[in-house]
C-alpha cells in the first residue's frame, strides 16, 4: 500500500478520535449543567448513544488503519 493511502486512513483515524473526544467533551458539559428533572435522563441517554456511536467510528477508523500497515509491513 502507498504511503498516501496510508496517511489517508491515519488522518480518518485522528479525525474520528477529534470527533469523539468533542462528542464527549460537549455531552460532560451539558450534563454537568442539568437539572435534576426527567428531562435530563433523556439528555443522559442522547449523550451515551452520541457518545457510544463516536467511539465506534473510532475504533473502525482504527482497525481499518492497523490492517493497512500490518499488510503494508507484514504483506497480511
Amino acid at each position: 500500500m502507498e504511503s498516501p493511502d496510508l496517511n489517508s486512513l491515519k488522518l480518518a483515524f485522528q479525525n474520528a478520535l477529534q470527533r469523539w473526544i468533542a462528542t464527549i467533551q460537549k455531552w460532560q458539559e451539558l450534563l454537568a449543567s442539568t437539572s435534576h428533572s426527567a428531562r435530563a435522563e433523556d439528555v443522559w441517554k442522547q449523550a451515551d448513544f452520541e457518545q457510544e456511536d463516536a467511539r465506534k467510528a473510532v475504533q473502525d477508523a482504527k482497525d481499518a488503519y492497523e490492517d493497512a500497515v500490518r499488510k503494508a509491513n507484514f504483506g497480511f
